[in-house]
């Protein structure tokens, strides 16, 4: 996953359409639109797919053999 350092640093006016990930948008409507409430569900809704994706890892990597995290 790409943090939040790269796109905010490389973006500007131009480019901010097409540079903005989960990351920088959270940032952009949490602290500068002050919009908690959708910056706090988009950053739980990112936070459940991270996790949803490790689960899911671990239990290929279990079934292919290899010892997994759990």
């Amino acid at each position: 996953m790409i943090g939040f350092d790269r796109p905010y640093i490389l973006g500007n006016q131009q480019v901010k359409d097409f540079s903005d990930v989960i990351s920088t948008y959270v940032y952009r409507v949490g602290l500068q639109s002050s919009r908690y409430n959708i910056a706090t569900a988009v950053g739980l809704f990112q936070s459940v797919v991270g996790l949803v994706f490790l689960s899911v890892t671990n239990w290929i990597a279990n079934k292919s053999g290899e010892q997994g995290i759990w």
